[in-house]
C-alpha cells in the first residue's frame, strides 16, 4: 500500500480536486495556484505555527 512504499501515514479526503496548494516549511508559508501559475511566499512563524496547529488537528481527526 502507499504507507509501506512511501513510507509515510497516508490519508485521502473526499474533496473535489484543487487547483491550488499549501506548503509549510519552516517559519514559511507557500500558497500556490496550480491554474493561474502564481504563488506567493509568506516568512511569519505565529502564521506557520497557526496554520500547523490547524493541519495537524484536521490530520487527527481524518480517518486512515
Amino acid at each position: 500500500d502507499e504507507s509501506k512504499r512511501y513510507g509515510r501515514s497516508i490519508k485521502h479526503l473526499p474533496i473535489d480536486e484543487q487547483n491550488a496548494g499549501v506548503y509549510l516549511v519552516g517559519n514559511r508559508v507557500y500558497l500556490f495556484s496550480f491554474k493561474d501559475n502564481v504563488g506567493v511566499m509568506v516568512e511569519n512563524q505565529a502564521i506557520t505555527q497557526f496554520l500547523t496547529a490547524a493541519f495537524d488537528d484536521h490530520w487527527d481527526k481524518t480517518k486512515s
